[in-house]
């Protein structure tokens, strides 16, 4: 397996990797050094011998590229784009030299993209796999699969399909082989379009672009890292709750300024519900201004395991909350602030348990009216709960190894 630094997807391979080694099979994950302590948490075996991608500071980079090919920036004052490597706040985009530094700085991730292709084929070739399992933008994985002739399976998050770009894709990289491994290697060139194998765990009715791939529908395990379960952290409540979380992108990329999740922190009061924030630190808790005195602070504490006693979600689009809400049958209110969230978000919509308020310019009455849209009704809770059926129905991951055993013995 060989997986980025991007939680967000990389989590979603983890119960792969469970089902494999159940079932007698020796599963190695190739990844940077700054996840092996994640991978070895969640019980499957490190390979620390990637670099880490640079890609929450490739999208401060592309956000202040967009702002100088635009030549203005229409956005609230708080939402100001960043600086790339300071992260403060920039007035004006000729603070960072895009000409020279976003040279730089894209070539330096085609450089790391071409060192871990290298690495995971010089790996493969020793370790020869049988079957190479990557996520969205772990392409060595499937480089590496070609090198030595053995099958790859891309194994999607959810909602992102098998020829998608990915997420903001405005710099100046290629995720295919923008270093040329391929051409290194002695292999025929690689791209997006050759996945032919795609383990999705995407509810039905969200569209995704699959390309020619075959896709194996598998039921989604939630996974959102490890912690330990209390019923006194959240016991039964007598109102309705509401389950508040935001992804890292927000304060990597938008800094701690965003002015939506206070709106939110203020709608979900004016509702009379019961506010759960999930967040990574105490730190974190200056987006969100001054909480209400009964509101329930954890940190680090897995999603699904908090969405058990929750009525709705509200979360800023990252694939990891939407599809864990979608598999607990919870529904959600989503508050887009990146391109690729706002994309997501729309095809989530598409299964009836997902509100949209736009994270950059929504206001607190908008947030306000689509909660209790989604704690009053019905058809939100309804199409919830069908979403969560309909996952319960689909092979869970270890009835799929036989289908994968099968595809690892074809190329042998």
């Amino acid at each position: 397996m060989t997986i980025t630094s991007w939680k967000g997807f990389y989590f979603s391979l983890m119960p792969f990797g469970w089902a494999l080694q159940a079932a007698g099979h020796q599963v190695r994950v190739a990844c940077a050094p700054t996840e092996a302590g994640t991978v070895g948490a969640a019980g499957l075996v490190p390979l620390p011998v990637l670099q880490p991608f640079p890609a929450m500071q490739s999208e401060r980079v592309a956000r202040v590229e967009r702002w100088a090919a635009d030549g203005r920036f229409d956005g609230p004052e708080e939402l100001r784009p960043l600086h790339p490597v300071t992260r403060e706040p920039m007035a004006h985009p000729g603070e960072f030299d895009i000409a020279v530094d976003g040279r730089r700085f894209w070539d330096d991730c085609v450089r790391v993209i071409g060192y871990n292709c290298d690495a995971a084929v010089g790996f493969a070739r020793t370790w020869q796999p049988d079957l190479v399992l990557h996520d969205p933008l772990a392409i060595e994985g499937a480089i590496a699969a070609r090198v030595v002739g053995a099958p790859s399976v891309y194994v999607t998050p959810g909602g992102f399909g098998a020829v998608d770009g990915p997420p903001e894709q405005d710099g100046d990289v290629s995720f295919d082989d923008p270093s040329g491994a391929c051409v290194r290697h002695g292999v025929r060139p690689w791209d997006r379009s050759q996945i032919t194998h795609v383990l999705d765990p995407t509810p039905d009715a969200v569209p995704i672009p699959l390309g020619e791939a075959t896709r194996l529908r598998v039921r989604h395990v939630p996974y959102n890292g490890i912690g330990e379960a209390a019923e006194s952290v959240l016991p039964p409540a007598d109102r309705p709750r509401v389950c508040l979380i935001w992804s890292g992108l927000v304060t990597e990329v938008y800094g701690n300024r965003a002015p939506i999740l206070r709106r939110a922190v203020t709608a979900i009061t004016a509702t009379g519900a019961e506010l759960v924030v999930l967040a990574p630190g105490p730190e974190a808790l200056a987006l969100l201004g001054e909480l209400p005195a009964d509101a329930r602070v954890l940190y680090q504490y897995p999603l699904q395991m908090a969405l058990s006693q929750c009525d709705v979600l509200v979360n800023s689009g990252s694939i990891n909350s939407l599809m864990t809400a979608s598999t607990m049958g919870v529904p959600q209110l989503v508050l887009p602030l990146a391109n690729d969230q706002v994309e997501m978000a729309a095809r989530f919509a598409k299964t009836g348990a997902v509100r949209i308020v736009s994270g950059i310019d929504g206001t607190t009455e908008q947030v306000k009216d689509s909660l209790e849209r989604l704690l009053s009704g019905s058809s939100h809770r309804e199409a919830a709960r069908r979403v969560a059926e309909e996952n319960e129905r689909r092979p869970s991951p270890a009835l799929l190894v036989p289908e994968l055993e099968r595809l690892a013995a074809q190329h042998k």
